[in-house]
């Protein structure tokens, strides 16, 4: 995979759905559909972005980072995208 794809949707998360999530809001959650199918979608965060600035179809690229959660010893590394 090339790590590229296209924002297909996303939303702010204003308010944590589990309290382990408490101290990470507000984060966008996004789909992204990836270049090299568009039929296939990932749900991911939206990172090191103005959430405003996000417009559907625009292209982004994955990064990796932490993923870590209250009260949870470690962390675990997550796929992540960024506007491109």
């Amino acid at each position: 995979m090339s790590g590229r794809g296209r924002l297909f949707s996303w939303s702010v998360v204003r308010r944590a759905f589990i309290p382990q999530l408490a101290a990470d809001v507000p984060y966008v959650a996004g789909v992204v559909a990836i270049e090299e199918d568009p039929a296939v979608r990932i749900v991911t965060r939206i990172v090191d972005c103005d959430p405003a600035s996000l417009r559907a179809d625009m292209p982004v690229c994955v990064v990796f980072r932490p993923l870590r959660f209250a009260g949870v010893h470690g962390e675990v590394t997550a796929p992540m995208f960024v506007p491109a």
